[in-house]
């Protein structure tokens, strides 16, 4: 075996990699549709912390991809706007 070839180890920590970035990109996209829907409705109390909720887990999808698929952090004023890239 060359030190090119990945081994079994190598192949399940993608593996789980890959999963775990399709959970947080689910979870953001989800928090994100209701964070709109409850602001639609005017409950803006706890925004805030919801959305560093939600930057933590963009932090962590982010650490799991390579940097040209890396997104941005959310604020009061984008999250909107950005719901749509988490589909």
């Amino acid at each position: 075996m060359s030190l090119a070839e990945p081994t079994v180890v190598d192949v399940a920590l993608e593996e789980a990699a890959i999963e775990e970035r399709a959970m947080l990109k689910q979870d953001v996209h989800t928090r994100l549709v209701q964070l709109r829907k409850l602001t639609e409705l005017g409950v803006t109390g706890g925004l805030s912390d919801s959305l560093d909720d939600v930057n933590r887990k963009i932090e962590r999808y982010n650490e799991l991809v390579p940097d040209s698929q890396r997104r941005p952090f959310v604020s009061c004023e984008t999250f909107v706007a950005q719901i749509d890239s988490w589909e």
